[in-house]
């Protein structure tokens, strides 16, 4: 009767233990369960400008003027620098189960170094220099899909509020140009078509650090389950009276960005 009750036992155990791995119950044994991508990990995107930049300036005449973007020194290409300042954990939406997973995480935008040029008042030209102004932060919200919990890519939208500064240098031999622009009204820009993967564009400038660091693009010792962020095609932000084109700085100074699949609003 012992022996009996004995193999009886290990049957059910091993009938249970089947169950469970069928459930998934047993996902630290699973090795698919373990790939999955839950996080994107909290960090900063390197972007640099690209062709399509404007901004129409608060000066009399309101001139349009093209800008491009000055590289911030030590980093590449980059001009432009957004940081991702939480990991970003997917989760389904109970509102529209199909619709795959989504994570929302806020933004803010910690550098902006663009330039271009204007007719001076007097005529001539003034150099314009469009950066970000040291208060208030200029933040929003990146909201992120996918379409399923193996997907290691998907969609992107976002918005920003974005306070700059303005100032203006003469151009020999011209002398005069405008005051500078210091306290403006934000550009609100946003994006709707953006798309990411956690694999980087070849060629991009890549920030290495260890996780958790928000100031790196490129994290080791993640955890299981959480990926980087990387946008995959070049992207057009627009505001009223601005656009922003960009895409991931890229290591080789100089390099530009391509105007293929650019995604706009």
């Amino acid at each position: 009767m012992k022996n009996r009750l004995f193999t009886h036992t290990r049957a059910c155990c091993l009938i249970a233990l089947g169950a469970a791995s069928v459930l998934g119950i047993a996902s630290a044994q699973d090795p698919d369960a373990k790939a999955k991508l839950t996080t994107l990990a909290a960090g900063s995107d390197y972007l640099q400008t690209g062709p399509g930049t404007e901004a129409t300036l608060p000066i009399a005449g309101k001139p349009l003027v093209t800008l491009t973007g000055v590289p911030i020194p030590g980093l590449s290409n980059s001009d432009t620098i957004i940081e991702r300042t939480q990991d970003a954990v997917f989760t389904a939406d109970d509102a529209a189960p199909d619709a795959g997973l989504t994570a929302s995480v806020p933004i803010t935008l910690t550098a902006l170094n663009l330039m271009g040029a204007v007719a001076g008042p007097n005529g001539g030209q003034c150099t314009v220099n469009l950066t970000l102004a040291p208060s208030p932060a200029s933040t929003g919200t990146l909201i992120l899909t996918k379409a399923s919990a193996a997907a290691t890519s998907g969609k992107y939208h976002s918005d920003v509020n974005v306070y700059f500064n303005v100032t203006f240098t003469p151009i020999a031999p011209n002398t005069t140009c405008y005051p500078p622009i210091l306290k403006a009204p934000p550009c609100k820009f946003k994006q709707a078509r953006g798309s990411w993967s956690t694999t980087p564009q070849p060629g991009e400038f890549l920030y290495t650090g260890t996780y958790p660091g928000v100031q790196y693009n490129q994290h080791t010792g993640l955890p299981g389950g959480f990926g980087d962020f990387y946008i995959t095609a070049p992207q057009t932000d627009t505001a009223a009276t601005a656009a922003h084109a960009t895409c991931e700085a890229l290591q080789a100074v100089g390099t530009t960005c391509s105007t293929t699949g650019a995604a706009k609003p």
